[in-house]
């Protein structure tokens, strides 16, 4: 399996597949139907942005392999013979993860917030604009910047590291243990406001389609503001509360705040994974029927008149059993990971407090998705 995955041939025909899909999406979003009729629409938020967390989870981080402006960056600096894992500066290490967890709020806004939401040219122009700043990122610091700053890469590493595949330091394709490849997340500044802003995001989504938040956001006299600050409110809620806990836990433990919190963030990635799963089940499996001809929209109601909607019950068994498949691969996680830094005198009674903030974050899950 490793000599099969590492060969050139696969890597290309990814590359291709990746640039293709790609060429396909833009393409439709921009001559394609001007309405929500649109297939790339479903496309975009409904297959791609979920169905990156299974893929990730079955395969690691695949969008690495599949990003199509790592391709176009490659390519690029070959033509104009500049190193592509070096580019013209140093990426600064202070910046880690915050340009992925920026690009996240911005993608999850247009998702969830914009008006233009429907409008195929518009969520075009912003796909347009953001593969070039990537782009032009990558040129400058070298493909490195992907790791680090965009949005979706990122994203799939981190639920990638769930995987069964991975690779060891020497960069070598391996079958890994549960939890090895979580313990391996490099800590990073931004990565909390990373995963903060993924569970936020999804948090915010089942809220703002509850028939209460839905109401009030309607009568207010600026809608989008306030559904703005909702969006970055639910995630500094998943943000405070963690790091609430991992300070709490760090007193208790005798150890640095800052260094449990670095430690302890990756924990957080399987309850984000699970809630997305849990969430977007059905849209999914709507829009997976969409591109495949059983119906032809990128509005989730208008889709579902003419594709297959899983039944309510098969729905319930889903969510539930993601969210709390979720919750304890995170709580297993972070106890795994505080033992390789607490005390072990320690460690049951400073773990209470994460256990409170796991217990806290699945309920909070659980009752917004039934409440939507």
């Amino acid at each position: 399996m490793r000599s099969i995955v590492d060969e050139p041939p696969l890597r290309v025909a990814a590359a291709l597949l990746g640039v293709g899909a790609a060429t396909w999406t833009l393409g439709t979003l921009w001559a394609g139907p001007a309405g929500p009729d649109n297939p790339a629409l479903g496309a975009v938020f409904g297959v791609f942005w979920v169905g990156l967390v299974p893929l990730s989870l079955l395969f690691g981080g695949v969008w690495r392999q599949l990003n199509p402006i790592r391709t176009a960056q490659t390519l690029i600096c070959r033509v104009v013979r500049i190193d592509p894992t070096r580019g013209r500066l140093r990426l600064p290490d202070r910046l880690g993860h915050w340009p992925a967890a920026v690009g996240l709020f911005g993608f999850t806004w247009w998702e969830l917030v914009s008006p233009a939401r429907q409008q195929p040219s518009s969520v075009a122009a912003w796909l347009t604009g953001y593969a070039l700043v990537q782009l032009a990122a990558g040129l400058l610091f070298g493909n490195r910047w992907f790791e680090k700053g965009d949005a979706f890469e990122v994203y799939s590493d981190l639920v990638g590291r769930m995987s069964p595949i991975g690779r060891d330091v020497d960069g070598v394709l391996v079958l890994r243990r549960p939890l090895v490849g979580l313990a391996s997340v490099p800590v990073a500044p931004g990565l909390l406001a990373t995963v903060a802003m993924l569970l936020g995001a999804t948090f915010y989504d089942s809220l703002s389609s509850g028939a209460w938040m839905r109401t009030r956001l309607e009568d207010a006299s600026l809608p989008m503001l306030w559904s703005t600050l909702a969006l970055l409110g639910t995630a500094a809620a998943v943000y405070a509360l963690f790091v609430a806990a991992t300070g709490v836990a760090a007193r208790l433990g005798g150890v640095s705040p800052a260094v449990l919190t670095g430690r302890l963030t990756p924990s957080l990635v399987p309850i984000a994974a699970g809630y997305v799963v849990a969430h977007y089940f059905t849209l999914f499996v709507v829009q997976v029927q969409s591109l495949g001809g059983a119906g032809h929209s990128g509005d989730g109601e208008a889709a579902e008149a003419t594709a297959w909607v899983p039944p309510q019950l098969l729905v319930s068994l889903v969510q539930v059993a993601a969210v709390i498949v979720g919750h304890v691969v995170g709580s297993v996680a972070a106890h795994v990971h505080a033992a390789g830094v607490l005390p072990p005198a320690r460690l049951t009674r400073a773990m209470v407090p994460m256990l409170v903030c796991m217990v806290a974050i699945t309920f909070t899950g659980l009752a917004l998705l039934w409440a939507a």
